[in-house]
C-alpha cells in the first residue's frame, strides 16, 4: 500500500501535485515525477521545505516554480520574472515543434539580440517603447529584419499572456517602418534580374500541378512570397476580378501578419494569366476554403519562403534557366508592366509601394531605356504647337529702337 502524504497527490502516471497555502491563497503545483513511493516522499520533503520558507518569509515563488500559472496572483512575484526567463520559456516550448532550420534562426534572434538587450527587464514592466527605442538605434537593420526580430518576441509575450503571467502583450500589432534612403533603394535596384518571356515559358513548361500554379500566379501578380503563403480563398473575388492582399507569412512567424506599411495592404487586379493559375488551383484547395497554395509534398500550408525556394531551385535547374531568387518573379511582373506601357501610378499601387518615387527609383533603368525613340509620343501629340499654321505668316521680329 502506497503511503499518503499531506498535501501531496499523484496525478496521472507522470505527475505529482503538491498543495500549500501562500499569501492566503491555496496553491497547487504539478511536479513532473512518476508517483512512485520514493518520489512521493521526495515531494513531501520538498513541500515541508516550502512551508518552512513561507513561515520565515524567505519563500520565492518564481524561483521554486518559475513556470507556474499561479505567478500572476502575486504582484511582487511577477516583477521578478524577466524578459530573459520569458524568452527562454517560449524557446523551450517551441523547440520540439519547429523545423531545425527555423529553430536555428529563432535561437540567433533570441540569444544573440533579444536577451542581451532586454533580458534584464521585468516582463511586467516591459512596454513597446523599449523595443521601438532600440530599433531606432539599429541603423543597419532592414525593415524585413525588424519584422523577423519582433515576431518571436511577440510570440513569447503571447505565451506569457496565455499563462496569465501578464495581462497584455504590448507587441501585439506593433509596426515600425524605417524610411529607406535613396542609396538603399538604389542598392535594391542593382539586385533586379527579371526573367524574360522565354525563361518564363520554360519555367511554366517544367513545373507541374500546384507548384506551377503558384509560380505562374506569382509572375502575373507581383505578390511577395510571404503574401502568397498567406493568401486565402476568401481573398479572391472572381466576380470583380480582384485579389485582396492584407497579410504575409514570414519565415519566423507562426501566423500571418499585417503588411509593414499601409500601402502593402492593397487590392490587386486579377489579370487573365493570374486567373488561369487560380482556376487550375481550385481543384486542389478550393473546397477546403482556406489557403490557396499549399505544399503538395506534405499537403500542408507553406511555412515560409525556404521550402518554396528549394522547389524553385529544382525547377530552374531542370528548365535550364539561370538561377535567381523567387522574389525576381515580382520584378518580372514590374518590368512587364513598364514594357507594356502601363500607367506608373497604377502598377505602383499594384506592387504595394508607398509612393511612385520608390517605383521609379527601383525600376529606373527600364524607365530610362525601354524605348530608344523616347520623346516621339509627346512630339506627335503636341509638336504642332511649334509649327506655322497653314496660311499663316511669320511673327514680326522685335526690333530694338
Amino acid at each position: 500500500m502506497v503511503r499518503k502524504y499531506e498535501g501531496v497527490e499523484s496525478r496521472y502516471s507522470t505527475t505529482i501535485e503538491v498543495t500549500f497555502q501562500y499569501q492566503g491563497q491555496r496553491c497547487r503545483e504539478p511536479i513532473k515525477l512518476k508517483p512512485t513511493p520514493s518520489n512521493l516522499k521526495k515531494v513531501s520533503n520538498h513541500r515541508a521545505a516550502i512551508l518552512h520558507e513561507i513561515a520565515i518569509g524567505t519563500f520565492d515563488y518564481a524561483t521554486v516554480f518559475p513556470e507556474s500559472k499561479n505567478l500572476h496572483k502575486f504582484a511582487d512575484i511577477i516583477k521578478d520574472i524577466t524578459i530573459e526567463e520569458t524568452l527562454k520559456k517560449w524557446f523551450r516550448a517551441i523547440s520540439d515543434q519547429k523545423k531545425s532550420s527555423t529553430i536555428v534562426g529563432y535561437r540567433k534572434i533570441v540569444f544573440n539580440q533579444l536577451i542581451p538587450q532586454f533580458g534584464h527587464i521585468s516582463v511586467y514592466d516591459f512596454r513597446a517603447y523599449h523595443f521601438r527605442d532600440w530599433i531606432i538605434t539599429q541603423k543597419q537593420m532592414s525593415n524585413k529584419r525588424i519584422k523577423n526580430v519582433v515576431s518571436p518576441f511577440r510570440r513569447a509575450l503571447a505565451l506569457a499572456v496565455n499563462d496569465e503571467v501578464i495581462e497584455k502583450n504590448f507587441l501585439t500589432g506593433f509596426l515600425y517602418e524605417r524610411a529607406e534612403t535613396y542609396a538603399q533603394i538604389k542598392a535594391k535596384a542593382k539586385k533586379l534580374d527579371p526573367f524574360n518571356m522565354e525563361e518564363m515559358r520554360l519555367i511554366y513548361k517544367t513545373a507541374v500541378g500546384q507548384v506551377r500554379n503558384l509560380f505562374w500566379f506569382a509572375f502575373w501578380t507581383g505578390m511577395r512570397t510571404s503574401e502568397l503563403c498567406a493568401l486565402l480563398w476568401e481573398d479572391i473575388d472572381f466576380i470583380n476580378g480582384t485579389i485582396n492582399v492584407d497579410k504575409g507569412l514570414t519565415q519566423f512567424a507562426d501566423e500571418a501578419e499585417p503588411p509593414k506599411t499601409e500601402a502593402g495592404e492593397r487590392i490587386i487586379k486579377m489579370l487573365p494569366q493570374a486567373r488561369k493559375a487560380l482556376m487550375a488551383q481550385k481543384e486542389h484547395t478550393f473546397l477546403a476554403g482556406k489557403e490557396v497554395f499549399i505544399d503538395p509534398l506534405h499537403g500542408k500550408p507553406w511555412t515560409g519562403d525556404s521550402p518554396i525556394r528549394k522547389r524553385w531551385k529544382t525547377i530552374l535547374k531542370h528548365a535550364g534557366v539561370r538561377y535567381r531568387r523567387p522574389y525576381q518573379t515580382r520584378h518580372t511582373y514590374a518590368s512587364m508592366m513598364l514594357t507594356a506601357g502601363e500607367k506608373l501610378g497604377w502598377y505602383s499601387r499594384q506592387l504595394g509601394h508607398k509612393n511612385v518615387g520608390i517605383t521609379t527609383t527601383i525600376y529606373a533603368k527600364w524607365i530610362e531605356t525601354e524605348d530608344n525613340n523616347g520623346g516621339s509620343l509627346i512630339d506627335a501629340k503636341f509638336g504642332d504647337a511649334g509649327s506655322i499654321p497653314k496660311g499663316g505668316t511669320e511673327p514680326k521680329k522685335l526690333i530694338k529702337k
